[in-house]
């Protein structure tokens, strides 16, 4: 590989960066700080390397974040739990691995977040339907087609 390789990287890295809408990302901050004040529940999930920033980030914010806090972060990865992933996956169905986690622990007035390169995996979108049906915020941070 040779320099103009890496200087086309580093501006696309850059424009990248440049296009963040700030006012939306102050959005998302906002809500997130509201579940924690307000004292609500935040369950993530995602699929495969998005599966794994979702652990990454919920570890951040249930340890390190609630240290410095001084207040507890009451947030939950859904997609930790080997054994509720594969009972749901095989007794219902793969898509339903996420949604039927929420009917269990999700209360009105919780938020959820999910992380997804496609934003159209059945089992990120059935979740976050059913979340939008059931008075709980949503956040899904995508690269392709949106999620309502």
């Amino acid at each position: 590989m040779n320099q103009a390789y890496f200087k086309n990287y580093l501006d696309q890295q850059k424009a990248t960066y440049e296009a963040i809408p700030i006012d939306r990302v102050e959005h998302l901050i906002n809500l997130i700080k509201k579940c924690w004040e307000d004292d609500r529940q935040l369950f993530a999930f995602g699929n495969g390397g998005s599966a794994s920033n979702v652990s990454h980030f919920i570890t951040d914010l249930g340890k390190s974040a609630s240290d410095i806090m001084g207040k507890r972060f009451r947030c939950m990865s859904l997609n930790e739990s080997v054994s509720w992933i594969t009972a749901l996956g095989n007794d219902y169905a793969y898509e339903d691995v996420y949604l039927r986690q929420l009917q269990n622990y999700a209360r009105p007035g919780d938020l959820v977040l999910t992380l997804s390169v496609s934003g159209n995996s059945p089992n990120v979108v059935k979740a976050v339907e059913w979340a939008n049906e059931n008075g709980l915020t949503t956040i899904a941070l995508v690269g392709g087609k949106a999620v309502n």
